[in-house]
């Protein structure tokens, strides 16, 4: 007689449970063409903060260093800044044989030029970049069932549901 209880709520919980199946793959014509709408503005975000770190930087450079170079000056002018300084670029009149300065200056104004024009470029992709609109989910009606509980010292019922 004292398994009659646990019996019956064995058999409550086989026949009210449903086959479990993992959610099924989106077919191949709902596959995303184009990113989702809130990519855009973190490319832009993050072109324009390339650009602006890199012309800080440039900035910082041409007033720490004014008289490093006869062309340093122009690195205060965002993204036609480093090519200016770069076709200016030569030895002080006071270090006539600066040597390898010369051409390790002439590579960061390079790679400085390519950061600030890179940063608009993200930016600008971002701006003009196509989007696919956010399509709404339906999601599932909710569900709600009865469902034994068992344990060594229990017996019951529980309510159980998807939201």
């Amino acid at each position: 007689m004292r398994l009659a209880p646990i019996f019956v709520a064995a058999s409550m919980a086989l026949g009210t449970a449903g086959i479990a199946r993992a959610e099924d793959p989106p077919p191949a014509d709902e596959a995303h063409r184009y990113p989702p709408s809130e990519v855009r503005w973190k490319l832009v975000g993050g072109g324009v903060a390339l650009t602006g770190l890199m012309w800080g930087a440039s900035y910082l450079s041409a007033n720490q260093w004014a008289d490093a170079s006869p062309g340093i000056g122009a690195l205060k002018v965002p993204v036609a800044g480093p090519w200016i300084a770069l076709f200016q670029n030569q030895c002080p009149a006071s270090d006539p044989s600066c040597g390898a300065i010369l051409y390790v200056r002439a590579i960061l104004e390079i790679v400085d030029g390519l950061a600030q024009a890179g940063g608009l470029a993200v930016a600008a992709e971002g701006l003009f970049l196509t989007t696919e609109a956010d399509k709404r989910t339906r999601r599932a009606a909710p569900t709600v069932r009865a469902v034994p509980i068992v344990t060594g010292s229990t017996t019951g019922a529980g309510i159980v549901g998807t939201f």
